[in-house]
């Protein structure tokens, strides 16, 4: 499990803070939530769960819409100039295209495809930003 952590040296896991939003607190309840995990994955996998006659990769969290920046056993690319303190080339093309997003907008879903394309192009190693959502489409 990631663990996050603070100025003061405190962490916490990554899901801990997720249920803070989703179940610990009533103010988020049925608002949609958005996380962005830029951090390796290890070998995590989203909870797979039967929805219909077909089975479908979600998190359990109803209105929750999470960012990895990897997929699954993959590890982060970071930026060729650490100095530059630009960090990884997720965090550095999520920045780049939501900046531009405030000149034309887009779509959440339309941004994420452009970051990936571009961590994609940066990388050449085919990193793959994945998207899983349990909000509801209408």
């Amino acid at each position: 499990d990631t663990l996050i952590t603070s100025d003061d040296d405190k962490y916490k896991p990554f899901k801990k803070i997720q249920e803070l939003f989703t179940s610990d607190t009533d103010v988020f309840l049925n608002k949609p939530k958005i996380f962005i995990k830029n951090a390796c994955r290890g070998n995590e996998q989203p909870q797979q769960q039967k929805r219909g006659n077909y089975s479908q990769w979600c998190n359990n969290e109803s209105d929750t819409f999470i960012i990895f920046s990897t997929t699954p056993g993959k590890l982060i690319f970071d930026s060729a100039d650490p100095e530059k303190g630009i960090g990884s080339y997720f965090a550095e093309c999520f920045c780049n295209v939501m900046l531009q997003n405030t000149i034309s907008s887009k779509s959440l879903d339309d941004n994420l495809m452009s970051i990936s394309k571009m961590v994609k192009q940066k990388a050449l190693a085919g990193q793959i930003i994945q998207r899983n959502t349990t909000c509801d489409r209408h």
